[in-house]
């Protein structure tokens, strides 16, 4: 049996879920190297956290993506 059912994309689900978006980044030295990997992809699709926390080196990544704003990769000077 086939599944009709097509993939909603993930900005789709995050607007039609109750609550905050919530990212949380785990700790572990070189796990940290993909966190701005993911929170760029989800910046892509329009998705912005509202809360964003983390332990060890996602703490870190946490503080840097909270603190700043997503860069305009438009501009390039």
């Amino acid at each position: 049996m086939q599944n009709d059912r097509q993939p909603q994309s993930i900005r789709h689900l995050s607007k039609s879920l109750p609550g905050q978006v919530v990212l949380v980044l785990q700790g572990g030295g070189a796990l940290g190297s993909y966190q701005a990997g993911v929170y760029q992809a989800l910046h892509e699709e329009g998705i912005e956290p509202d809360w964003i926390i983390g332990t060890s080196i996602g703490a870190i990544n946490a503080s840097l993506i909270a603190g700043n704003e997503y860069p305009d990769s438009g501009s390039r000077g």
